[in-house]
């Protein structure tokens, strides 16, 4: 299936060799590093990041390339994300809708032991 995305700004590192687990921690790490030393834009999401993969299986290691990137904000609108995210958490309205459906359980149960 294609999709329409909207546009977005990622940063993106390339590297080449296997995309093993550790060596996508250090790339990972790098592009961190490296973002946080940029003044103008900064990571959106910490925990996302994706791995891209461009070669056939058979392509010999030093030929092999690969990136890894995120998405990333421009400084000034990234902590207001952050923070509608947090207010959105915090709210308590979920917590009890879901004592509510509890006692509901509750009370159908205990019909049903009385039958």
């Amino acid at each position: 299936t294609i999709k329409r995305m909207p546009s977005q700004i990622l940063a993106v590192r390339e590297f080449p060799g296997f995309a093993t687990d550790k060596e996508i921690e250090n790339q990972k790490a790098a592009l961190i590093e490296a973002m946080a030393s940029n003044p103008d834009y900064a990571i959106a999401d910490t925990t996302s990041f994706r791995v891209l993969q461009w070669n056939p299986p058979y392509t010999l290691p030093w030929l092999r390339r690969n990136e890894i990137c995120t998405k990333v904000l421009p400084v000034a609108e990234v902590s207001v994300p952050e923070t509608a995210a947090a207010a959105a958490v915090a709210e308590p309205v979920v917590v009890e809708e879901a004592a509510e459906a509890e006692v509901e359980v509750e009370e159908e149960d205990e019909g049903k032991a009385e039958e």
